[in-house]
Protein backbone atom coordinates (compact mmCIF):
# COMPACT_ATOMS: atom_id res chain seq x y z
CA UNK A 1 0.00 0.00 0.00
CA UNK A 2 1.23 3.64 -0.91
CA UNK A 3 2.46 5.74 1.58
CA UNK A 4 4.93 6.84 4.44
CA UNK A 5 5.23 4.53 7.17
CA UNK A 6 7.28 4.19 10.60
CA UNK A 7 7.20 1.46 13.21
CA UNK A 8 9.35 0.45 16.11
CA UNK A 9 9.21 -2.34 18.68
CA UNK A 10 10.22 -1.30 22.25
CA UNK A 11 11.69 -4.33 24.44
CA UNK A 12 10.63 -2.64 27.93
CA UNK A 13 12.77 -5.41 29.92
CA UNK A 14 16.34 -4.62 27.89
CA UNK A 15 15.24 -1.20 26.00
CA UNK A 16 16.42 -2.81 22.69
CA UNK A 17 14.48 -1.34 20.00
CA UNK A 18 14.14 -2.20 16.61
CA UNK A 19 12.19 -0.73 13.67
CA UNK A 20 11.70 1.00 10.32
CA UNK A 21 12.17 4.79 10.17
CA UNK A 22 11.55 5.05 13.86
CA UNK A 23 13.48 8.43 14.02
CA UNK A 24 11.21 10.05 11.74
CA UNK A 25 8.90 12.51 12.33
CA UNK A 26 5.67 12.17 11.39
CA UNK A 27 2.02 13.50 11.44
CA UNK A 28 1.15 12.45 14.90
CA UNK A 29 -2.92 13.15 14.71
CA UNK A 30 -4.54 12.40 18.35
CA UNK A 31 -1.59 9.97 19.09
CA UNK A 32 0.27 12.89 20.04
CA UNK A 33 -2.63 13.07 23.31
CA UNK A 34 -0.68 10.56 24.75
CA UNK A 35 1.21 13.93 26.21
CA UNK A 36 -1.48 15.48 27.22
CA UNK A 37 -2.85 12.51 29.05
CA UNK A 38 0.78 12.31 31.09
CA UNK A 39 1.04 15.95 31.87
CA UNK A 40 -2.80 15.65 33.10
CA UNK A 41 -1.51 12.94 35.42
CA UNK A 42 1.55 14.61 36.38
CA UNK A 43 -0.41 17.38 37.78
CA UNK A 44 -3.00 15.56 39.65
CA UNK A 45 -0.10 13.67 41.22
CA UNK A 46 1.08 16.94 41.93
CA UNK A 47 -2.37 18.36 43.05
CA UNK A 48 -2.42 21.26 40.85
CA UNK A 49 -6.14 20.47 40.62
CA UNK A 50 -8.60 17.44 41.56
CA UNK A 51 -9.21 14.54 40.27
CA UNK A 52 -12.88 15.30 39.73
CA UNK A 53 -12.46 18.30 37.88
CA UNK A 54 -10.22 16.33 34.38
CA UNK A 55 -11.64 12.46 35.03
CA UNK A 56 -14.52 12.65 32.88
CA UNK A 57 -12.37 14.61 30.24
CA UNK A 58 -9.54 12.19 30.15
CA UNK A 59 -12.05 8.89 30.45
CA UNK A 60 -13.77 10.50 26.62
CA UNK A 61 -10.20 11.33 25.45
CA UNK A 62 -9.03 8.03 25.61
CA UNK A 63 -12.34 6.00 25.15
CA UNK A 64 -13.18 7.71 21.48
CA UNK A 65 -10.13 9.70 20.75
CA UNK A 66 -12.14 12.67 21.32
CA UNK A 67 -10.34 15.93 20.23
CA UNK A 68 -12.98 18.30 22.03
CA UNK A 69 -12.43 17.38 25.15
CA UNK A 70 -8.98 17.02 24.40
CA UNK A 71 -9.01 20.80 23.96
CA UNK A 72 -10.70 21.30 27.49
CA UNK A 73 -8.07 19.58 29.20
CA UNK A 74 -5.55 21.73 27.69
CA UNK A 75 -7.21 24.54 28.49
CA UNK A 76 -7.40 23.14 32.06
CA UNK A 77 -3.58 21.80 32.11
CA UNK A 78 -2.68 25.78 30.50
CA UNK A 79 -4.84 27.04 33.61
CA UNK A 80 -7.59 28.45 31.24
CA UNK A 81 -5.70 29.43 28.57
CA UNK A 82 -5.49 26.01 25.99
CA UNK A 83 -2.45 27.60 24.46
CA UNK A 84 -0.55 27.84 27.36
CA UNK A 85 -1.67 24.38 27.73
CA UNK A 86 -0.16 23.01 24.60
CA UNK A 87 3.07 24.96 25.49
CA UNK A 88 3.40 22.87 29.21
CA UNK A 89 2.79 19.89 27.41
CA UNK A 90 5.27 20.47 24.53
CA UNK A 91 7.92 21.50 27.13
CA UNK A 92 6.87 17.98 28.29
CA UNK A 93 8.02 16.55 25.69
CA UNK A 94 11.07 18.44 24.37
CA UNK A 95 12.80 19.33 27.68
CA UNK A 96 12.02 16.78 30.41
CA UNK A 97 11.09 13.40 28.44
CA UNK A 98 14.26 14.71 26.15
CA UNK A 99 12.38 13.58 22.84
CA UNK A 100 13.91 15.48 19.96
CA UNK A 101 11.67 14.28 17.14
CA UNK A 102 8.77 15.05 18.34
CA UNK A 103 6.83 18.47 18.54
CA UNK A 104 3.41 19.68 19.91
CA UNK A 105 2.19 22.91 18.33
CA UNK A 106 -1.85 22.75 18.58
CA UNK A 107 -4.41 20.57 20.07
CA UNK A 108 -5.36 18.06 17.22
CA UNK A 109 -8.24 18.97 15.34
CA UNK A 110 -7.79 22.43 16.14
CA UNK A 111 -4.87 24.06 14.58
CA UNK A 112 -6.15 27.10 12.63
CA UNK A 113 -7.77 28.17 15.97
CA UNK A 114 -4.55 27.48 18.39
CA UNK A 115 -1.08 26.78 17.27
CA UNK A 116 2.28 27.46 19.09
CA UNK A 117 3.96 28.41 15.84
CA UNK A 118 2.31 28.15 13.27
CA UNK A 119 3.33 24.61 12.44
CA UNK A 120 1.91 21.03 12.36
CA UNK A 121 2.25 17.79 14.96
CA UNK A 122 4.73 15.30 14.51
CA UNK A 123 5.82 12.59 15.96
CA UNK A 124 7.97 9.96 15.72
CA UNK A 125 8.00 6.19 16.69
CA UNK A 126 10.77 5.93 18.27
CA UNK A 127 9.85 8.71 20.37
CA UNK A 128 6.73 7.31 21.46
CA UNK A 129 7.99 4.35 22.51
CA UNK A 130 10.48 6.09 24.87
CA UNK A 131 8.04 7.74 26.20
CA UNK A 132 5.49 4.47 26.76
CA UNK A 133 8.21 2.80 28.49
CA UNK A 134 8.88 5.45 30.64
CA UNK A 135 5.03 4.97 31.66
CA UNK A 136 5.72 1.59 32.00
CA UNK A 137 9.05 1.98 33.99
CA UNK A 138 6.85 4.59 36.41
CA UNK A 139 9.54 7.20 35.72
CA UNK A 140 8.11 10.32 37.81
CA UNK A 141 5.20 8.86 38.41
CA UNK A 142 3.79 6.94 42.11
CA UNK A 143 2.22 3.57 41.75
CA UNK A 144 -1.29 4.91 42.05
CA UNK A 145 -1.02 7.65 38.83
CA UNK A 146 1.00 5.23 37.04
CA UNK A 147 -1.84 3.12 37.54
CA UNK A 148 -4.47 5.78 36.96
CA UNK A 149 -2.96 6.54 33.67
CA UNK A 150 -2.30 3.06 31.95
CA UNK A 151 -6.13 2.30 33.10
CA UNK A 152 -7.42 5.03 31.41
CA UNK A 153 -5.17 4.18 28.38
CA UNK A 154 -6.81 0.62 28.21
CA UNK A 155 -10.49 1.83 28.21
CA UNK A 156 -10.40 2.41 24.43
CA UNK A 157 -14.33 1.52 22.50
CA UNK A 158 -13.84 -1.63 20.42
CA UNK A 159 -13.95 0.00 17.19
CA UNK A 160 -10.37 1.82 17.52
CA UNK A 161 -8.59 -1.33 18.37
CA UNK A 162 -7.80 -2.33 14.95
CA UNK A 163 -4.00 -1.71 15.13
CA UNK A 164 -2.08 -2.33 18.32
CA UNK A 165 -5.43 -3.42 19.80
CA UNK A 166 -6.20 -6.26 17.97
CA UNK A 167 -4.19 -8.07 19.32
CA UNK A 168 -5.69 -11.72 20.63
CA UNK A 169 -5.95 -12.08 24.45
CA UNK A 170 -3.84 -9.00 25.23
CA UNK A 171 -4.33 -5.86 27.81
CA UNK A 172 -3.28 -2.97 25.56
CA UNK A 173 -2.91 0.59 26.73
CA UNK A 174 -2.71 2.57 23.69
CA UNK A 175 -3.60 5.99 21.92
CA UNK A 176 -4.78 6.52 18.44
CA UNK A 177 -4.61 9.00 15.96
CA UNK A 178 -6.28 9.12 12.49
CA UNK A 179 -7.19 11.86 10.04
CA UNK A 180 -7.66 12.73 6.44
CA UNK A 181 -5.65 16.08 4.99
CA UNK A 182 -4.75 16.68 1.61
CA UNK A 183 -2.20 14.05 0.81
CA UNK A 184 -4.01 11.00 2.18
CA UNK A 185 -5.15 9.72 5.79
CA UNK A 186 -3.13 9.49 8.28
CA UNK A 187 -3.83 6.47 10.50
CA UNK A 188 -1.68 5.95 14.06
CA UNK A 189 -1.51 3.87 17.22
CA UNK A 190 0.72 3.89 19.91
CA UNK A 191 0.59 2.04 22.69
CA UNK A 192 1.82 -0.81 25.52
CA UNK A 193 1.09 -4.54 24.63
CA UNK A 194 0.96 -6.98 27.73
CA UNK A 195 0.49 -10.65 27.20
CA UNK A 196 -0.01 -13.96 29.26
CA UNK A 197 2.90 -16.29 28.61
CA UNK A 198 2.37 -19.33 30.94
CA UNK A 199 3.72 -18.17 34.48
CA UNK A 200 5.28 -14.49 32.85
CA UNK A 201 3.86 -11.57 31.33
CA UNK A 202 5.52 -10.22 28.39
CA UNK A 203 5.06 -6.68 27.96
CA UNK A 204 6.71 -4.09 25.08
CA UNK A 205 5.69 -1.17 23.25
CA UNK A 206 4.84 -0.85 19.76
CA UNK A 207 4.20 2.55 17.42
CA UNK A 208 2.85 2.26 14.09
CA UNK A 209 2.48 5.70 12.03
CA UNK A 210 1.49 5.92 8.74
CA UNK A 211 0.74 9.59 6.46
CA UNK A 212 -0.12 9.89 2.49
CA UNK A 213 -2.40 6.43 2.86
CA UNK A 214 -4.40 7.44 -0.28
CA UNK A 215 -7.29 5.21 0.56
CA UNK A 216 -9.41 5.02 4.86
CA UNK A 217 -7.91 2.04 6.55
CA UNK A 218 -5.61 0.77 3.63
CA UNK A 219 -3.05 0.59 5.65
CA UNK A 220 -4.38 -2.01 8.48
CA UNK A 221 -3.62 -4.66 6.81
CA UNK A 222 0.19 -3.75 7.02
CA UNK A 223 -0.35 -2.38 9.94
CA UNK A 224 -1.69 -6.04 11.98
CA UNK A 225 1.03 -8.17 9.72
CA UNK A 226 3.56 -5.82 11.65
CA UNK A 227 2.39 -6.19 15.14
CA UNK A 228 1.69 -10.05 14.89
CA UNK A 229 5.44 -10.10 13.60
CA UNK A 230 6.17 -8.30 16.86
CA UNK A 231 3.93 -10.74 18.94
CA UNK A 232 5.28 -13.77 17.49
CA UNK A 233 9.11 -13.06 18.46
CA UNK A 234 8.37 -11.97 22.10
CA UNK A 235 6.30 -15.18 22.28
CA UNK A 236 8.99 -17.64 21.00
CA UNK A 237 11.90 -16.14 22.78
Amino acid sequence: MPGRYAVAVTDIETGETVGVNGVRPQLAGCSINYFLLLQVTRDLQAGRYALADVDALVRTTTWSSNATTALQLYRIVGGGDALAGVARVDTLIREELVLSNTVLNHPPAFADAINLRGGDNWLSANDANAALASLWRGDDLAPEWRSYLLDRLSMVEPGLNYLTGSVADAVVHHKNGFFWYPGGYVDNDIGIVRLAHGEREIVFAISFLSEEVPTRYGDVALARELIQLAVSHFLGR
